[in-house]
């Protein structure tokens, strides 16, 4: 009874090893051709990104109202001990 055990705990920890030598499975129907509807949407979808994008307004500086009273020599990544 022991050795089985033994076997059985052995089955089981070289499956994740031997599952890494199967062939890779493609799941995609077709061998992952578009066509030409799919060309379409994915090229308008970029553009109207594209056109969003432009319209978000750079970043501003942040305001930082305590500027004036900190030492020149702290920099802004720096935390206080």
């Amino acid at each position: 009874m022991r050795s089985f055990v033994l076997a059985a705990l052995l089955v089981l920890i070289s499956l994740p090893a031997a599952a890494q030598k199967l062939p890779p499975i493609n799941m995609m129907r077709g061998g992952g051709e578009e066509d030409a509807y799919t060309k379409q949407h994915r090229k308008a979808v970029e553009e109207e990104y594209n056109a969003t994008m432009k319209k978000i307004p750079d970043k501003k500086q942040s305001s930082d109202p305590w500027h004036k009273m900190r030492s020149s020599s702290e920099g802004k990544g720096q935390t206080a001990k």
